[in-house]
């Protein structure tokens, strides 16, 4: 497992918690999201069977099967079969999803919440604020989120481990000019100040909008008191300011340890691709390789530590998560004069884990690498089917969070659902 310090207290939280003899149900489960941020080229691993007399392919690759997912195959990328041969019965594709933009922040808008302006709350804040016995919903250790009604739902770490730098106080040695930093008793007196004003909102006879602030503020509070008590919990063990590289592994370690906890539901992480040089390739689209190796091989140890770590009904993890692969957009067809590919509006994704069928593989590709419509159903290729959006794989999401499909804006994507 990845070293982490002891918990505060942690273990016999977890030994009270209840244990059930199988994998949690749909309410019990949680999400972590995996976003290789600036657009990545499907044809380096989920398009087998494309011409490449339409569509620039990389030379080394060559198409593949492992237990009924077709992949494309090569020697620079051997994580991506270890990976499928190790968990690609728990995994599955889905290719030809449409995005709709070709501008990074509008086209991560449209994947995450179905729509490209205005103000909405992203699939995994919705899912995380849907219960709440979440102490610390949905942790977002890098990456976008979007909110707008459930903006308390989302718990940022940030980049460089600032929130646990803040919680313990060890952002005062690191700053550049001296800070007084008050006594214990004048940081409990204005603690109580403020939650005693926001307790008299909250209890204000006329009710109406101060009420409810003062209780919201009453909650943020708890919620803070929370996070404070369990820093140690959220500390990924980094300088703020550093200039090393993080491994996407070290990362999660803080949202495995909340998941394993039962604090949150939802989490998730950017993959920047090799030197974090993120997967924006409009030079040099060679790069996808290593990109996709370095992907694969950091989703396996990801997925064999949540295998090693308890769930909360007696199975693991792994029993209880669905992983959430995912790429703002593809790359077109054909190279640019740089030897790159720039942005496409047709993308794919991968589902794996608690409630997924695996073996499954969800739409395809035209010979000019647009999506084809889809039979729902059977994931099939359908010219009467559905084109992927965004909106229907939050529907899927929804679904496997046992939450109403429908609030998504489009039907789920039963092919994928291990119960559908």
């Amino acid at each position: 497992m990845f070293t982490r310090r002891a918990f505060f207290g942690l273990a016999a939280a977890l030994a009270a918690l209840p244990r059930r003899a199988r994998a949690a149900d749909t309410a019990e489960r949680r999400f972590l999201f995996v976003l290789a941020r600036g657009g990545w080229d499907p044809t380096y691993v989920f398009t087998p069977g494309l011409d490449p007399a339409t569509v620039d392919l990389d030379a080394e690759g060559e198409d593949a099967e492992v237990g009924g997912l077709a992949f494309r195959d090569a020697p620079t990328r051997p994580s991506v079969r270890s990976f499928l041969e190790k968990y690609g019965g728990q995994t599955s594709f889905v290719n030809g999803l449409e995005v709709r933009s070709l501008t990074h922040e509008r086209c991560r808008r449209l994947l995450f919440c179905g729509e490209g302006e205005g103000e909405a709350d992203d699939w995994p804040t919705l899912i995380a604020a849907a219960d709440a016995r979440w102490r610390l919903p949905h942790l977002v250790l890098t990456g976008p989120s979007f909110t707008a009604a459930h903006g308390a739902a989302v718990v940022r770490l940030g980049q460089n481990n600032q929130l646990a730098e803040l919680l313990s106080g060890r952002f005062v040695d690191r700053a550049d000019r001296t800070l007084a930093v008050p006594s214990s008793a004048a940081a409990e007196a204005a603690r109580a100040f403020a939650r005693g004003r926001a307790e008299r909102w909250a209890a204000a006879q006329a009710g109406g909008q101060p009420a409810a602030f003062g209780e919201a503020l009453l909650g943020a509070y708890d919620q803070l008191d929370l996070v404070r008590s369990n820093a140690d919990l959220l500390d990924m063990g980094l300088d703020v300011g550093t200039d090393r590289l993080v491994p996407v592994p070290v990362r999660v370690a803080a949202a495995l340890q909340c998941f394993e906890a039962g604090y949150s539901r939802c989490a998730l992480v950017e993959h920047l691709g090799l030197y974090d040089q993120t997967w924006d390739s409009h030079s040099s689209n060679s790069i996808q390789s290593a990109h996709f190796e370095l992907l694969f091989s950091d989703l396996t140890a990801i997925l064999d530590e949540m295998a090693a770590r308890p769930g909360l009904g007696g199975g693991t993890l792994l029993d209880e998560t669905t992983v959430v692969v995912l790429s703002e957009m593809g790359r077109t067809p054909r190279l640019n004069a740089a030897d790159g590919k720039d942005h496409w509006t047709f993308t794919s994704a991968m589902l794996l884990g608690a409630g997924v069928r695996g073996g499954t593989v969800v739409g395809g590709y035209d010979d000019a690498l647009y999506g084809l419509p889809v039979d729902l159903g059977t994931g099939r290729p359908d010219d009467a089917g559905a084109a992927l959006t965004p909106e229907h794989l939050g529907a899927t999401l929804f679904a496997l969070a046992g939450l109403d499909p429908d609030t998504a804006g489009a039907e789920p994507i039963t092919a994928l659902l291990e119960d559908g």
